[in-house]
């Protein structure tokens, strides 16, 4: 997952503004957390540009196999 992620120039680009990360707030927003790879790439790349990282959320997460309950014996 490292280097996958960059910091762009805007799509507004073109009309003579920039977006500069330098001491922004910034939350990362993640659909589902699995490994949390996702996030910590953001977190990485976000705050190589500046941006100070107060936090992230996901809406869900995948349970590692270790917390998942073991299978009752039924006979």
């Amino acid at each position: 997952m490292q280097g996958s992620l960059r910091v762009r120039q805007p799509a507004l680009s073109w009309v003579g503004r920039s977006l500069d990360l330098s001491g922004r707030v910034c939350i990362i927003c993640d659909d589902v957390a699995t490994t949390g790879a996702s996030i910590a790439e953001a977190y990485r790349v976000l705050s190589e540009a500046g941006a100070c990282v107060i936090g992230a959320a996901a809406v869900a997460r995948v349970q590692r196999r270790s917390e998942q309950p073991s299978p009752q014996n039924t006979s």
